[in-house]
């Protein structure tokens, strides 16, 4: 469970990032009422737990069956960053 923490802050900084989902929740806040913007905002959020629980369940069957994918791609990413 310790790979988790590194996938949730990474996950938590793109989601603070300006985007579309950034975007409706902010356009709602103004023109509507904050029970909007509140709706709307748990609508992107359980939209991306539901992305987040599938990517991570494909990962780790992916990683189970091709033990030699998941080294790899630990490699690629430090060589990415360096």
């Amino acid at each position: 469970m310790s790979f988790l923490l590194p996938i949730f802050v990474v996950h938590l900084l793109a989601l603070m990032t300006p985007g579309p989902d950034f975007l409706i929740v902010t356009k709602l806040a103004i023109s509507a009422s904050r029970r909007a913007a509140f709706i709307a905002a748990i609508g992107v959020m359980l939209g991306v737990a539901m992305w987040v629980g599938l990517v991570l369940l494909g990962l780790h069957l992916l990683f189970e069956k091709l033990a030699w994918l998941q080294t790899s791609i630990k490699i690629a990413g430090g060589a990415y960053l360096v």
